[in-house]
Order: structure tokens, then sequence, then C-alpha cells
């Protein structure tokens, strides 16, 4: 849908801030007691899970910055 929005506006730029999912660094925060709930929000927001898998929202965003680059 974010993409299609850009799309329509005419979006020259759109960054996607989360690459990979935040488990590990909320891990790291939760050891060193810095952990809030907030930041559970976070954690599964990236184009690619905590291990590196692909989402299918991944094809979608190298179609989109691919046509960007074309256009």
């Amino acid at each position: 849908m974010l993409l299609t929005f850009c799309n329509d506006k005419k979006a020259k730029l759109f960054i996607w801030f989360c690459g990979k999912d935040y488990d590990a660094g909320n891990n790291t925060l939760r050891s060193l007691n810095l952990y809030q709930d907030l930041f559970g929000l976070w954690e599964d927001t990236g184009l690619k899970d905590e291990n590196g898998i692909e989402r299918p929202a991944y094809k979608s965003w190298l179609q989109w910055v691919h046509k960007s680059k074309t256009q």
C-alpha cells in the first residue's frame, strides 16, 4: 500500500528504516536492562526477519526501487 501511494504521488524517495527485524537489538537491550515494552513495536517491521529470510514485501521493495531508478 505504501509503495502504491508513493507511485500515485510520484515520490522520488522512500526510505524503509528497518531492513531487518530488531530482535537481536531488543535482546541486547533486555540483557542490559534497558528494554522498554515500546521497543517491541520494532521487532517485526523488517523486510527480512531476524534470521535474514526475506519477507514477501522484500521483492515488492526491490521492484519499486528498481523502477524508481529507471524512470
